[in-house]
């Protein structure tokens, strides 16, 4: 099976269609928050991570909802948090490809650990090391 490549597009169109996706993006948006960021419910900096000043206050309240909630995946916000969370979360889309792209990126270069030496990290991208 090839690699799937999530654009900031997939994602937009993920946001429309599954409130899961919705409730996720959050969450990993207020992860990338600083500890500072998180108990302000403010953008302290700009570091290009986590929720613009515009929407910290909202979509920090949104995240601790949702971790907070018992209700099952993707029914942890009303419908109007839905609509909301809908209408801002696009802005988002570059900053959360990315984010899976790292987080992909770290998961198979811990899946090789150091048994295969065919492969190193080089600027992010594995790459073949020439035979010798």
């Amino acid at each position: 099976m090839a690699d799937k490549t999530w654009t900031p597009e997939m994602i937009t169109q993920l946001l429309r269609d599954s409130t899961k996706m919705i409730e996720r993006s959050i969450l990993v948006l207020y992860s990338r928050q600083t500890e500072a960021e998180q108990s302000a419910e403010a953008t302290m900096g700009t570091n290009h991570m986590g929720f613009t000043g515009a929407d910290a206050k909202l979509l920090t309240s949104f995240a601790k909802q949702i971790k907070a909630s018992t209700y099952p995946e993707g029914q942890r916000l009303s419908p109007r948090q839905l609509h909301c969370a809908r209408k801002k979360l696009p802005k988002y889309a570059k900053q959360l490809s990315t984010y899976i792209k790292n987080k992909e990126a770290a998961a198979v270069e811990d899946a090789l650990g150091t048994a295969d030496s065919t492969l190193f990290k080089k600027g992010g991208i594995f790459t073949p090391i020439p035979e010798v």
